[in-house]
């Protein structure tokens, strides 16, 4: 099975604090980081959860993207001054943050893992089934004066 890219080159362009300084970035350069950052990524996850993910939520994406657009501007020539380089630097840094906090278990996203099986024909939402009222009736001859109160097992 391939590892999973964790973003894609449209994701990018629309949750990149990065995009708009790299609008002249090719889609295949925008795909191999993405490889690259997601195996990083994969680092911080592999603590916490069976590898490869199966699914996983936005923030994983945003992580992604800021962390690719920061290696995309530092890859262009950015240099320090660069307009926009302090904020393309401040998201990587938070994403960096928030990847040590996954691996330290302190920060939960939003994943299924490669454990979750759900078996052949199952219905993946839970189902709750009960039975009768575990030997407890308002029905019966005994009132309020019998034995048991005003209730009587079945």
């Amino acid at each position: 099975m391939a590892e999973p890219i964790y973003l894609t080159a449209a994701q990018f362009k629309a949750m990149a604090v990065a995009a708009p300084w790299l609008t002249d970035v090719a889609t295949a350069d925008i795909v191999s980081v993405a490889g690259s950052v997601s195996r990083f990524m994969d680092s911080f996850f592999r603590s916490k959860f069976v590898m490869p993910l199966t699914q996983w939520g936005d923030e994983v994406s945003q992580a992604c993207a800021d962390l690719v657009g920061f290696r995309l501007f530092v890859k262009n020539g950015a240099k320090p001054g660069t307009q926009g380089i302090e904020l393309i630097r401040k998201a990587y840094e938070d994403a960096v943050s928030w990847l040590k906090l996954v691996g330290a278990g302190d920060a939960t996203p939003d994943v299924t893992d490669s454990s979750y099986t759900p078996a052949q024909g199952a219905d993946p939402e839970p189902q709750v089934i009960t039975g009768t009222q575990r030997g407890w009736s308002s029905r019966g001859q005994f009132g309020p004066s019998g034995p048991w109160g005003g209730f009587q097992g079945d």
